[in-house]
């Protein structure tokens, strides 16, 4: 594969890498709200369970996008 290619083929890594964490932050948000604006239980645990399954997404991207600029 040619430098240019290579260069081509980690700058796209990079974005996508990008784009899942930025996606992720919305997908954070949206739980934290639905978090905030539920009364019944069953649906404050599913909040809970969801935005921590969130977190590790989040923090495995965050490493995964650090990998590829590092």
């Amino acid at each position: 594969m040619s430098k240019r290619k290579e260069r081509r083929a980690a700058r796209e890594q990079r974005e996508q890498a990008r784009l899942e964490l930025l996606a992720l932050q919305d997908d954070l948000r949206s739980a934290y709200a639905a978090f905030q604006h539920t009364a019944d239980p069953a649906l404050t645990e599913a909040a809970i369970l969801e935005i921590g399954a969130l977190q590790s997404r989040y923090g495995r991207s965050l490493q995964t996008l650090k990998a590829l600029y590092g």
